[in-house]
């Protein structure tokens, strides 16, 4: 039997994360769930997720920023990150760094779609 994998979801959005982690708990994963930069840092440490799914626009907060200092602050590179907009066409994700493993997706994308993406990140 496989071990379930952990997904840290961090959004501002109470709703999205409260969609997304049922969601995500029905397909068997483990999930643990974020609201900010200080929330996401903590359980960086004490669950340690097998993929991150971040929005880009956490209120006053850049994702992408949130990404660079999770990195500088020992993210392990193995660690997949999904960024996730409601303008995934129109934003620039170039401030994440080059050669890590993190992806762009619409968050109007289907869960399905959404969790094809996350095991092939994940090569399950």
């Amino acid at each position: 039997m496989k071990a379930q994998k952990k997904i840290l979801i961090v959004d501002d959005d109470e709703d999205f994360l409260t969609l997304y982690g049922k969601k995500l708990v029905e397909f068997g994963f483990q999930v643990a769930k974020a609201t900010n930069s200080s929330e996401c840092e903590e359980l960086m440490i004490t669950e340690k997720p097998n993929l991150i799914l971040l929005d880009i626009s956490l209120g006053p907060e850049d994702g992408t920023e949130l990404y660079n200092q999770l990195i500088e602050k020992g993210l392990d590179h193995g660690v997949p990150v999904i960024f996730l907009s409601a303008l995934a066409e129109e934003m620039d994700v170039s401030k994440a760094h080059e050669g890590r493993k993190y992806a762009l997706l619409s968050k109007g994308i289907k869960i399905s779609e959404l969790i094809r993406q996350m095991e092939c990140m994940m090569k399950f």
